[in-house]
C-alpha cells in the first residue's frame, strides 16, 4: 500500500478538485519539436476544460493543428481515470488508428506521472487502458459495434464532422439509451467542420439543436486568433499555403450552408 506524505495528500486533494491545475503541473506529453514536456495550457483551453468538468454535454467546433482540441480533451481523460474509480472511458473517432493514437498519447501523459500519483495499470493493449482502481479506456471507431453495450462515464467523439450522417445517428442511437440511464455519463464532442463532403453532417446537427434548446450541450467554439502567435500575418502565410477554400474550411469552420453564402 503507498504510504503518502501530508504535501502529496494536500497536491492530490488540490489535482482532484482543479483538473487545469493538474494538467499545469503534473501532465506531460511529446512535442514534435521540444520532445517530451510540460503543458502550460492557453486560457481558452483552461475554460474548455473548466466546462468538460462543470457540464455533462459539451460540443466544441476549434480549427484543426491550432487549440489542441483533442490532446485536451485526453488531459481531461486522465485527469478524470486517475480521480475517478471504475469509470469507463470510450474514445471514438472516424478510424480506429486515430482513436488508438489519442490512447497512446494518455499513456505516455500517465507513464510520466509522478509515481505516487499513478495507480498502477491492470490492462495495456493497443485498445484498452486498465488501472488498478478500476477506470479503464477503450479506443475505437464510431462505427464498431463490440463496445456499444458499456456502462460509459465518458464518451469522447473526436472529429466526427468526418463521418457521415448516418455513421454517427446510428452511433448516438445506439448509445444514447445507455447514456440516459446514467446520470452522470459526460459527452465530449469536438470537430473542426461541420460537414462531410459537402453535406449536412450529425455534428451540425447536434450544434443546431443545441442553439434551438432542443438537447442539452453546451458549445464552444475557439477561433485561430485566440491562441497565441495567431495573427494576421500567420494567416496570410496559412492562406498562401492551403489556399482561401481551405483555409475557410479548416480554421474558419465554415459549414457547407456558410461556404456556398461566401461562394
Amino acid at each position: 500500500m503507498t504510504e503518502f506524505t501530508k504535501e502529496q495528500v494536500e497536491e492530490l486533494q488540490k489535482c482532484k478538485n482543479d483538473p487545469v491545475y493538474f494538467i499545469n503541473n503534473y501532465v506531460k506529453f511529446i512535442h514534435f519539436k521540444d520532445g517530451l514536456t510540460g503543458i502550460k495550457l492557453y486560457e481558452p483551453q483552461e475554460k474548455l476544460i473548466n466546462k468538460y468538468h462543470n457540464n455533462r454535454f459539451n460540443i466544441l467546433k476549434a480549427p484543426r493543428q491550432v487549440v489542441g482540441k483533442s490532446s485536451t480533451a485526453i488531459f481531461y481523460i486522465l485527469h478524470q481515470i486517475i480521480f475517478q474509480d471504475y469509470g469507463t472511458v470510450g474514445i471514438f473517432s472516424h478510424h480506429q488508428n486515430r482513436s488508438i493514437d489519442l490512447l497512446d498519447r494518455l499513456k505516455v501523459a500517465y507513464e510520466n506521472l509522478p509515481k505516487w500519483m499513478q495507480h498502477g495499470v491492470r490492462i495495456n493493449n493497443r485498445t484498452t487502458f486498465e488501472l488498478e482502481n478500476g477506470s479503464r479506456v477503450i479506443a475505437a471507431s464510431i462505427s464498431s459495434t463490440h463496445t456499444r453495450g458499456q456502462n460509459f462515464s465518458l464518451i469522447l467523439l473526436d472529429e466526427i464532422g468526418n463521418n457521415s450522417y448516418t455513421k454517427v445517428e446510428e452511433f448516438f442511437n445506439s448509445v444514447f439509451p445507455i447514456i440516459a440511464a446514467n446520470k452522470f455519463t459526460k459527452v465530449i464532442i469536438n470537430s473542426s467542420k461541420d460537414f462531410y463532403e459537402e453535406q449536412e453532417s450529425y455534428f451540425n446537427k447536434i450544434w443546431k439543436d443545441s442553439e434551438d434548446g432542443k438537447n442539452s450541450f453546451v458549445r464552444t467554439v475557439i477561433k485561430w486568433y485566440e491562441i497565441p502567435g495567431r495573427d494576421e500575418e500567420w494567416k496570410e502565410q496559412m492562406i498562401a499555403n492551403i489556399g482561401i477554400d481551405a483555409w475557410n474550411q479548416e480554421f474558419e469552420c465554415e459549414s457547407a450552408e456558410d461556404l456556398d453564402a461566401i461562394q
